[in-house]
Parts: C-alpha cells; structure tokens; sequence
C-alpha cells in the first residue's frame, strides 16, 4: 500500500497483495502464479456414491514466448493438443480427435517435442515458435512427507447446466471455464461462500 502526503492531506493507494513462501531449509521466495494441478479421476475406484481422484505434486510447465502471436498459450498449462489443419496449427488444451497429445506435466522432453512438433508442420510460419519451461515442486517437509492440503465442493450437474444455458442466452460463448471462474472469483470476494470440504488424502505407494 503506497500512501502519500498532499498538503494536509494523505493519498492512500490500493493494496498490493503478493505471495511469499517460506521453505522448510528457511529460504523465502516470491514464486511465480500456481496454475491448476495434473488432476485425474480414478475411474476404477470411483463408484456412485465416491469419487477418486489423483493429482501431481511435481510438474512442468509451459507458456509461449510470443504472446502477441500465440495468443492461445498465454497462460501457462501442462498438457497441449495441437491439430495439423492443412499447415495450420490448432492448439486445444482440452481433447479433440486427431490432434496429437503433449503429457508436459511428465517430462520436460515434451515440451522440446511439441516445439519440434509446431515447427514441422509448417517450418516457415512456425519458426519463431518457443516456449518458457517451469518445474512446479509443491515441496515436502524434512520428513519427505508432503503437507498439501485440498479441498472439494460437490455441485449437481443440473444446477451447473442450467446456469451455463442460462448465461448463453445473453452470452452465446458462455463455457464451464467462465462458470468456474466466477464461481471461485465470487467465493473469495466473499460474494457467495462455496462449502469447502477436505480430501482424505492417500499417499500412493
């Protein structure tokens, strides 16, 4: 918060929040923005009444070095579809058919293989196309032992549809993306609170 005196009185700006984390050796850092987590269902241990659900801790990550152009990847995400359109690449970061999937979050050699991958398909257009690389390491304390902690909330599927197709109506591009958005924007400005439950978490062996 910046504050600044103008005769008898004083000007006071917006606060400016930042995030500092402190490790377990006692170093601090300001790291850059968490994105979401690898998560996947388990759909063999997931029954009508219980879901199973698995996610990372450690992951890559990646964003494009040219936004101006790449307009798509301006975010950073750990997993990319891209589709060969006639010389053009598509670039999807949720499936589609016939587009060739890049498992970032596993290995950062996907990353050197999708930017192989973009440049081959037209070697002319694509030539400027690169990306920044982040590893995301949640940590673990002096034991090994992982201290993240989750949280979930169970919505009806209906009740999800109807806002969704409610919001079309004014807004033909409306997504689950923009629901969700909202959803968790309104709950930290305190507009409608979402009742958090915590994941029982199991360590897998």
């Amino acid at each position: 918060m910046l504050k600044k005196k103008w005769g008898n009185e004083e000007a006071v700006s917006q606060p400016t929040i930042v995030s500092v984390y402190f490790g377990y050796n006692g170093d601090s850092f300001e790291p850059p923005s968490l994105v979401k987590p690898p998560l996947q269902v388990k759909e063999k241990d997931t029954t009508t009444t219980d879901v199973a659900v698995i996610w990372k801790e450690k992951w890559w990550e990646a964003i494009t070095t040219s936004p101006a152009k790449y307009t798509g990847l301006t975010s950073w995400f750990h997993q990319l579809w891209v589709r060969n359109n006639g010389g053009v690449a598509e670039f999807y970061t949720a499936y589609v058919d016939g587009a060739e999937h890049f498992k970032i979050f596993e290995d950062e050699a996907e990353i050197t293989r999708l930017i192989a991958y973009v440049k081959s398909i037209n070697a002319v257009e694509y030539n400027d196309f690169d990306l920044t690389r982040r590893q995301i390491d949640l940590g673990a304390d002096q034991f090994g032992v992982s201290d993240v902690k989750y949280k979930f909330v169970k919505i009806p599927y209906k009740t999800v549809q109807d806002k969704i197709n409610q919001e079309k109506l004014a807004d033909p591009d409306y997504s689950f993306v923009d629901y969700y958005d909202q959803l968790i924007k309104d709950d930290k400005n305190g507009v409608t609170t979402i009742a958090w439950e915590n994941i029982e978490v199991k360590k897998r062996s």
